[in-house]
């Protein structure tokens, strides 16, 4: 099995909702580290964060859960995403339901460096339109001008 992630950048991916036996495709497709972007319970067939945290590291990836529930985006969440990058080793495979709130929360954290247009264009160019985010985006930037 090949596992295919939308490549935001050489570093992060975003995908909708991966299951248990794709922990090994993920991790030949050459990923390092898994983030969890998508809270427990939302759809009915739906694995437990925990559970693909647990596969994930036995496969020797690692794997962290940042649930974002849609439509709410606090300052600890783009924080946590923020240190997530960081920290984890690359390349990253984000995933939560379509894969939107994974490119939503890389340009939150991305905006400052590539720029608003930056980060809209290169989530755009896989389907993902930020073009609503874009008064937080300019925001963000211009908190830390």
């Amino acid at each position: 099995m090949t596992f295919l992630g939308k490549n935001i950048s050489d570093d992060f991916s975003v995908s909708a909702q991966i299951f248990p036996d794709q922990i090994l495709a993920i991790k030949k497709a050459g990923y390092k580290s898994v983030i969890i972007n998508r809270p427990d319970g939302e759809g009915p067939d739906q694995p437990l964060a925990a559970e693909i945290v647990k596969l994930a590291s036995e496969a020797g990836l690692e794997a962290v859960y940042i649930p974002m529930t849609p439509g709410q985006l606090p300052a600890e969440l783009i924080a946590a995403t923020a240190d997530a990058f960081a920290a984890l080793p690359k390349p990253i495979l984000a995933y939560c339901a379509s894969g939107t709130r994974c490119a939503m929360l890389w340009a939150l954290v991305n905006a400052p460096k590539l720029g608003v247009d930056g980060v809209i264009y290169a989530t755009s160019s896989w389907g993902y339109d930020l073009e609503q985010i874009r008064p937080l985006l300019e925001a963000i930037i211009s908190k830390q001008k």
